[in-house]
């Protein structure tokens, strides 16, 4: 009712008009004939991947229910011989109590093979997910409540969406497991403390046991900008990854810290998510006591061991998120150890303010440092996310 009040006294009883811009600049992927850039609350572009050139909005045949896709994606491969590109949308309307949720998945041709719409009560914001056996995952941030007021606010620049991206510890923290048939009410796991995330790392499901890692936002988070640099406070909410062992079951759940380095955009093998005994995440970190930023380190962690089989290199310049290639393309969801890959992340010397390297690191001996720099005359923008394809355009 409060809400409602607010918008009568200063809208007029109507939620402002406004459109957002659509940039897609949130990460790029290619699967089948398509070539495709993604932001978080728009439908995505189809790109040609020989000349880049945008060749406009891409709705994968009209099967974009929500009308807007994630930006990240997931590649089910529990079938080698016919993975799975799984997708997300996520609407979330202040009318309404519950969020929507829509997850498909997509034969290598772009034909839909599944298609679910989820509505989760509470759900206020959506990043990421994980793949595991009988489920889609996905983390209830516990945020500020969206109301009609808070929305006007929004919508009329008042204020921004990420200013109520803050914890509130009043409110539930949980992942929430969706069915991948649709066949039952999803289940939600209360979690031991309140955090934010937005990547997960590997995961899986044994029986009724599950694995899940991501990097968690705790105590403090808000969207301020550290240093201007990261587009929230890391410095006083530094990253952190861990592990949670959930049983199914009963509900319990247990917390492990596995590296204590500031961190974020943890990645892991793209073909091995959700497989059975998956270990393996690679993170650009600030390996710093007590510091938070800037991020300057890549960080291997072993999931099982924890940081006593960390193994560390430091930049002489800024890194971004580290991208796994897998040395066997496609047949590594099957074939050769999980961490026989290539790691690729950009690197920025501040020394060198007009020009940008990409560093390629052998993902079994990341303490070794770049195998190779791919040197560019030019400065590229520091990116959000990037994804590798084993096949070649040319």
């Amino acid at each position: 009712s409060t809400g409602s009040s607010g918008i009568n006294a200063e809208y007029g009883g109507k939620l402002p008009k406004i459109k957002f811009r659509n940039p897609s600049n949130t990460n790029v992927w290619h699967w089948g004939d398509h070539f495709i850039s993604a932001y978080e609350t728009s439908i995505p572009y189809s790109l040609n991947p020989y000349t880049l050139e945008t060749l406009g909005k891409e709705d994968f045949n009209q099967t974009l229910e929500l009308k807007r896709l994630a930006a990240h994606f997931r590649i089910d491969t529990s079938n080698p011989e016919s993975p799975r590109l799984v997708t997300a949308g996520f609407r979330r309307s202040p009318l309404l109590p519950n969020a929507r949720l829509e997850i498909n998945e997509y034969n290598w041709d772009m034909s839909l093979a599944k298609g679910n719409v989820f509505d989760v009560e509470g759900l206020t914001y959506f990043h990421d997910l994980a793949i595991i056996d009988g489920y889609y995952v996905v983390h209830k941030s516990p945020f500020i409540t969206m109301n009609l007021k808070k929305a006007a606010e929004i919508l009329s620049g008042i204020t921004g969406p990420e200013y109520n991206m803050k914890l509130n510890e009043s409110l539930p923290c949980q992942f929430i497991f969706l069915p991948k048939d649709g066949s039952s009410k999803y289940i939600t796991i209360d979690l031991p403390f309140p955090f934010h995330m937005y990547h997960f790392g590997t995961s899986y499901r044994d029986g009724d046991h599950v694995i899940l890692t991501t990097t968690s936002l705790t105590n403090e988070f808000d969207m301020s900008w550290g240093w201007r640099y990261w587009l929230s406070n890391m410095c006083k909410a530094p990253g952190k990854f861990g592990r949670f062992d959930i049983n199914l079951k009963n509900g319990s759940v247990e917390y492990q810290e596995l590296d204590p380095a500031s961190n974020e955009f943890p990645c892991s093998h793209p073909y091995r998510h959700g497989h059975i005994g998956t270990k393996y995440n690679y993170m650009m970190a600030c390996d710093e006591p007590d510091r938070g930023l800037p991020f300057m380190d890549v960080v291997k962690v072993n999931m099982e061991e924890g940081a006593s089989a960390r193994k560390v290199w430091r930049a002489d310049g800024l890194i971004s998120e580290c991208v796994f290639a897998p040395k066997a393309g496609w047949k590594a969801s099957v074939e050769l150890a999980e961490d026989d890959g290539w790691l690729i992340t950009q690197y920025y010397n501040p020394d060198e303010p007009n020009r940008t390297q990409f560093l390629v690191l052998d993902a079994q001996e990341v303490e070794a440092g770049p195998v190779c720099r791919i040197k560019l005359n030019f400065k590229v923008n520091y990116p959000f996310h990037g994804t590798f394809t084993p096949d070649v355009f040319l």
